[in-house]
């Protein structure tokens, strides 16, 4: 069970970081051979719950400015019914592109591959103009859209694709981000809500939440709170490309187990 807690620990705390989660948990599968012995069933349906802790994280901080245009939604309903509209025509992009993949499995790249595109991508965020900040568009929200449906690839972040795109779409660093992490929610709610409820049909409630993995949660999001922060900084000060570097550390890694 030491391993489910380890994958669970670094769903959440690297979902706050642009270097894909996902990538780096496969890897922990791969390196670890006691991750065996648990069905990928189960490990399926606990990496979809541990999707509610990065909705609360997300929420907690964006919470002072999201709580004041819902406080004042008579003043900011135009302004929440475009974004609402955005965020669903840039899902509905990713949707598609999640059924082009489920269809044609030999569209799948290889996990160096898809470590590979993630430095690229987050390295180019050192050359990226900063120029006048542009608002959030139709246009924009559908390559958006289509940049986190490509992110569905194993090893491509989709914080740093989304949010490498928004820069270079000229959002600016703070729009860019809450966009990124924004056009996220609603996917990744539907996934949480859908492995609740395959978890409470098959009689799992007792293995997933128990004491110890309740305590995982907890500390583990705290950590991706304070990481999020910290790549927030980095964002604003241009400096979130610097880790494209570590990038060679999950890439050489992975050349290894294969």
């Amino acid at each position: 069970m030491w391993c489910m807690y380890v994958l669970v620990a670094i769903q959440i705390i690297i979902e706050s970081l642009p270097i894909s989660s996902s990538g780096h948990g496969y890897l922990i599968e791969q390196m670890w051979q006691s991750c065996d012995r648990i069905s990928p069933e189960f490990r399926g349906l606990v990496y979809e719950c541990a999707h509610g802790p990065t909705i609360v994280i997300v929420i907690l901080f964006f919470f002072h400015r999201w709580f004041w245009m819902i406080t004042s939604w008579r003043r900011c309903w135009p302004i929440m019914a475009k974004i609402v509209g955005l965020v669903c025509a840039a899902d509905i992009v990713t949707f598609v592109w999640y059924v082009i993949f489920a269809y044609a499995p030999w569209l799948r790249i290889p996990l160096s591959v898809g470590f590979c595109v993630t430095a690229l991508v987050l390295y180019s965020l050192r050359y990226c103009p900063r120029r006048k900040v542009r608002p959030w568009s139709w246009r924009s929200a559908l390559i958006i859209g289509c940049v986190q449906g490509v992110a569905l690839q194993p090893g491509i972040s989709r914080l740093a694709t989304t949010y490498a795109a928004g820069c270079w779409l000229g959002l600016g660093a703070y729009t860019a981000l809450e966009v990124s992490l924004l056009v996220q929610l609603p996917l990744i709610g539907a996934a949480w809500l859908v492995s609740l409820i395959k978890i409470y049909l098959r009689g799992m409630v007792a293995h997933v939440i128990t004491v110890p993995m309740l305590a995982v949660v907890f500390a583990s999001s705290v950590v991706a709170f304070l990481l999020l922060w910290w790549v927030a900084r980095c964002a604003y000060a241009g400096k979130l490309w610097k880790l494209s570097w570590y990038m060679i550390v999950p890439l050489l890694a992975s050349l290894m187990v294969h």
